[in-house]
């Protein structure tokens, strides 16, 4: 499976269709984009944001993610494109 994500990234990314990683609330009650960004609790829930600090120095480690991948690359990917004749 690693290896099937790997090349359908790889086949992406030349083409301008990347994906957002947007870190959400262990409850999945909260986003934190936009304003949000820089909140390290949870408006909702209180829950922390990031994983507490036992080995790691400086690096922060989100308890979950989202990958959001924009639709608006898509569409701009087949307007551009030339289907062929048949």
């Amino acid at each position: 499976m690693k290896d099937n994500f790997y090349t359908k990234k790889s086949m992406m990314k030349p083409l301008g269709l990347e994906y957002k990683k947007i870190n959400i609330s262990p409850n999945f009650c909260m986003l934190y984009n936009g304003e949000n960004t820089n909140l390290s609790n949870c408006k909702t829930c209180g829950h922390a944001r990031y994983k507490p600090n036992i080995d790691r120095e400086r690096t922060l480690v989100a308890y979950k993610k989202l990958k959001y991948l924009p639709l608006i690359g898509y569409k701009c990917y087949l307007c551009l494109q030339r289907w062929p004749d048949i």
